[in-house]
């Protein structure tokens, strides 16, 4: 029961397969580049002495230093490259998973969800980079609120009015209130840039 747990835990580490796996397939190959290199460098001066000495002692000597160092630093080895393993997992989680909750947020916010937060971990990373989400769908939020209430306000007007009660006065003021709501709604939508799509179906900027 208690292995499975761990595994299932270790499992959510993986929130964006594609990405992690390979990241750490990667890092995990220049490790063993540099390990090799590493113990190529190490082992060379024993070789040397074992292919090119003509001393016996000196030959036998060397061959047992390098079976030696070989049996030590293959499970030392092995035991570094779980820790990269397990290391790389916990780093990539920790980058991933935020930018999942992101992308969970912007979906949102393309559906016209503007209710959505994207919220991380202590210990994750792109802390700034999820206040950044989170002010542009506050900013959003307060652009459409307050385009929202003058479009209120502006049907309420409206629905106020009897236009064969109304006087010429009260509908000359209705138009110009009705003029000035537009002109905010206008100011309001240019901060948006938007490809407009002419009649013949191409888009331009």
């Amino acid at each position: 029961m208690g292995s499975s747990k761990i595994r299932r835990k270790y499992f959510n580490y993986l929130v964006k397969k594609d990405i992690q796996l390979r990241g750490i397939l990667y890092n995990v190959i220049f490790l063993l580049i540099v390990a090799l290199i590493t113990l190529v460098t190490a082992l060379a001066p024993m070789w040397q002495k074992i292919t090119q000495s003509h001393d016996i002692e000196v030959q036998f000597y060397a061959a047992s230093l390098l079976l030696s160092f070989l049996k030590r630093w293959t499970p030392v080895m092995i035991v570094v490259l779980i820790i990269f393993i397990v290391h790389q997992l916990i780093l990539s989680h920790r980058v991933c998973g935020p930018l999942i909750n992101f992308m969970h947020t912007i979906r949102a916010v393309a559906m016209g969800d503007l209710t959505r937060k994207s919220h991380i971990r202590k210990a994750d990373y792109l802390s700034d980079e999820c206040s950044e989400i989170n002010q542009m769908v506050d900013g959003l939020t307060d652009l459409l609120s307050a385009t929202q209430s003058e479009g209120e306000r502006l049907y309420t007007r409206f629905e106020s009015i009897q236009p064969s009660q109304a006087t010429q006065e009260e509908l000359e003021d209705t138009l110009r209130v009705a003029k000035e709501k537009v002109d905010t709604f206008k100011k309001a939508l240019a901060i948006f840039k938007l490809e407009k799509i002419g009649v013949d179906g191409r888009v331009s900027n």
